[in-house]
């Protein structure tokens, strides 16, 4: 396949978004405890778990900390939930820490500029994080588009987030690539006819998305330079 536009996913394709959550989570909840605003660790997590599971915009970002759930789950303890946007502040600011440049990530897009490839991050999630991310992986010259569920007032699974994307790129959809973990949110790029490949290096034990699961065209561990050249002779 002579690809005109590649597509990326953020979370649990390029980092492992599993391992920040549960950092984050930990990390909010002992910072609590310190404040002295909750009593007990554990019956925290699990009232944040719950709201978490339970509630969903297309403006949250799950990984990212959202102050409504925060709320909930300290209200659900009985706990001062006045707290929970300065707890949600310490969470974000603890996890962007974490953040680590994906070098690998970051070659293959220098490649795929060299080829005449156009490319964009496709992804659910916070305006502040993507920023956040970007700045790390030293990317965003290399990229003609980042597409942001907050910003765009649209997620994935809808198909108008990857109609944005297709329509920046001006690329056709027959000749597009959607690399990505989740089935749900990656997958429906397929309603469009772009092609979807599953990025399997992180597991995601949970999916927030609702709708059809998709079987994707094709598979690679992770996203590389050489991973990408592999696929697209498949494809």
């Amino acid at each position: 396949m002579k690809a005109k536009a590649l597509l990326f996913d953020v979370g649990f394709t390029l980092q492992d978004d599993g391992k920040f959550f549960e950092k984050s989570l930990k990390h909010t909840a002992e910072w609590l405890k310190k404040q002295g605003a909750i009593s007990s660790i554990q019956r925290f997590k699990k009232a944040y778990l719950f709201f978490d599971k339970k509630m969903h915009s297309y403006k949250y970002s799950h990984v990212f900390g959202e102050t409504d759930i925060m709320k909930k789950a300290l209200k659900k303890i009985k706990a001062d939930s006045r707290i929970a946007k300065e707890a949600v502040k310490e969470w974000r600011s603890y996890q962007k820490a974490l953040f680590k440049a994906n070098r690998k990530f970051r070659k293959a897009l220098v490649w795929a500029k060299m080829e005449g490839i156009k490319t964009a991050i496709v992804s659910n999630d916070r305006i502040e994080r993507m920023n956040a991310l970007l700045r790390v992986h030293g990317v965003r010259p290399f990229l003609n588009a980042v597409i942001v569920s907050e910003e765009a007032k649209t997620e994935k699974p809808k198909k108008k987030i990857f109609e944005i994307a297709l329509k920046k790129l001006k690329a056709p959809a027959k000749k597009t690539v959607m690399f990505g973990d989740n089935p749900i949110a990656d997958g429906a790029a397929k309603k469009l006819g772009i092609k979807w490949v599953k990025v399997k290096k992180f597991d995601r034990k949970a999916l927030w998305e609702k709708g059809k699961a998709f079987k994707p065209d094709a598979e690679i561990n992770e996203i590389s330079k050489e991973s990408i050249e592999k696929v697209l002779k498949k494809l």
